[in-house]
């Protein structure tokens, strides 16, 4: 059984890329309430593409960073590599960058979507992997 007193104070690379990650997290939120004020809508996007990008990247966002930020945070309390933990959350975060940028200043459909997704997905599966490797060692 995992005795959590014993692991809190180890922990401290997850909760860097946590604070990294909400940072975004309220930048696409604030880009929404924008164009909320902009086009003077309250809910859905009525019509409006520039604001159905921004909360579909607002949902894209809270759809994938949560569980891999879970995944992170459960290899890190088993004690699992540093380098490992860390390269599952920078994918995560670069992947993320990517996506805002992409959806907030870019095409929405394209190359950079395309590898702000990949980036992304790494991330969840190397998560993934580690986490059946951990457990089969």
């Amino acid at each position: 059984m995992l005795n959590l007193n014993a692991h809190l104070g180890s922990i401290g690379i997850t909760p860097f890329y946590a604070v990294i990650l909400g940072f975004l997290y309220l930048f696409l939120t604030m880009r929404i309430v924008k164009l909320r004020w902009k086009h003077r809508v309250s809910i859905g996007a009525e019509g409006h593409k520039d604001l159905d990008y921004a909360i579909r990247a607002h949902g894209n966002f809270s759809e994938y960073v949560p569980f891999v930020l879970l995944i992170a945070l459960m290899l890190e309390l088993q004690g699992k590599s540093s380098i490992a933990v860390h390269f599952v959350c920078a994918l995560l975060v670069l992947g993320r960058f990517l996506h805002a940028f992409v959806f907030s200043y870019g095409k929405k459909v394209g190359y950079g979507r395309v590898v702000a997704m990949s980036l992304t997905l790494s991330a969840l599966v190397s998560g993934c992997v580690l986490m059946i490797v951990s457990y089969f060692s």
